[in-house]
């Protein structure tokens, strides 16, 4: 009797909560789903013009989730989106997609202005130097020179970025700190002739007055590894001699056909290197393109009358087909290479004729010497 009395009583209840929960409704399990995230606006708006190094603000009208950007890179916080370039100048689609959509940002790049500066890996400053034709070389330097400057030739070069100055030591401890294994310690005389760095003291430290000072003392082995490191290379003396001209047309210097104390470090008026970036730039924004030290270049100096037979684009002697476009030649073993190799500009020591912008000069890549250093360049991708 008294198991019938439950059941019934079992009954009753689930009865009266069934039409309690018609009535007035149960809680249940289910999730809430959150509100879909609608897009709002783009700061700049689609269809502008921004800079290489632009910030694109993207706003919703609520929190977006799982976000992907497809350039740049970006962060998410709260309703807004922040897309970071840098950016490849030209025309530039953003996909932006979230959990509950997608949208499509336009927008053109800028190309840079010649002459306008980026900072690069290494913390440099850098100028783009515009592509273009040049005259190189010259028919009337002196022919007893071992490297010819003639005969004047039309070469082209792609656009670039330049260091804007020469490489310092203070850039070179850098390099160092981070890869030791170019500590004077560390290089067998084999390697420079004992002279790599020779001014330096063991533990890898300058000379305290001369941080800001071009380096020197470096081996063309050394100076490609540094560029290696900072994602740059050396300079083709074409490159180099049209980045020197500055625009200029058969002008003897940077800045034209005379020169004075006034104008850069040479012919011994100061005695010794001076810190980079003391004298007037030339007109792409480039330091010290004549004097104060000699700069390595990519070239090797083995042939003499090389400007005889140039090729027309992107020179670069040394390599098959004597252009920059086999580049990686010299870049997969350049620890290998034994041939003199040229470099540009003159230096503190320099006659006024030998910091000219064509004249030419080359030694073996293992020589350190206390006249030349070096400053890199970047291939530019519109």
């Amino acid at each position: 009797m008294k198991m019938v009395l439950n059941f019934i009583l079992f009954i009753c209840v689930w009865v009266a909560t069934f039409f309690l929960c018609a009535m007035d409704g149960c809680e249940t399990n289910d999730t809430v789903l959150e509100d879909p995230a609608g897009f709002q606006e783009a700061i700049p708006p689609r269809g502008s013009e921004i800079d290489p190094n632009a910030t694109i603000l993207v706003s919703f009208d609520a929190p977006p989730t799982d976000v992907s950007v497809s350039g740049g890179t970006f962060s998410v916080s709260g309703t807004e989106v922040t897309i970071n370039g840098p950016f490849t100048p030209g025309p530039l689609n953003l996909n932006v997609a979230w959990r509950d959509g997608t949208i499509s940002l336009s927008y053109t790049v800028k190309l840079p202005a010649p002459g306008e500066a980026i900072t690069s890996a290494d913390g440099r400053t850098m100028v783009l130097i515009p592509a273009g034709e040049f005259t190189m070389g010259t028919n009337t330097a002196d022919p007893e020179n071992w490297l010819n400057e003639g005969p004047a030739h039309t070469v082209h070069v792609d656009a670039f970025y330049m260091d804007r100055h020469e490489v310092t030591n203070a850039n070179f401890k850098i390099f160092i700190l981070a890869q030791p294994e170019w500590a004077k310690e560390n290089i067998p005389d084999a390697l420079h002739h004992g002279f790599y760095l020779a001014h330096w003291q063991e533990n890898n430290q300058p000379p305290l007055w001369k941080a800001e000072h071009p380096v020197t003392r470096v081996t063309w082995h050394a100076a490609m590894a540094y560029a290696q490191w900072a994602g740059k290379r050396l300079p083709t003396e074409a490159e180099w001699e049209y980045a020197a001209r500055g625009g200029l047309v058969g002008k003897a210097y940077p800045w034209g056909d005379t020169i004075s104390p006034a104008d850069a470090n040479y012919n011994f008026s100061i005695g010794d290197t001076r810190e980079v970036g003391k004298y007037r730039p030339n007109d792409y924004g480039l330091y010290d393109m004549a004097g104060n030290v000699w700069e390595w270049c990519l070239d090797e100096a083995a042939d003499p009358n090389f400007y005889a037979r140039s090729p027309l684009r992107n020179p670069l002697a040394g390599v098959t087909g004597n252009t920059l476009a086999n580049l990686h030649e010299l870049i997969s073993n350049f620890m290998d290479i034994k041939t003199d190799r040229v470099f540009r500009g003159g230096s503190h020591y320099s006659s006024p004729e030998t910091v000219r912008v064509t004249t030419r000069g080359g030694n073996s890549p293992r020589h350190a010497l206390g006249s030349v250093g070096f400053r890199c360049v970047k291939d530019f991708s519109p």
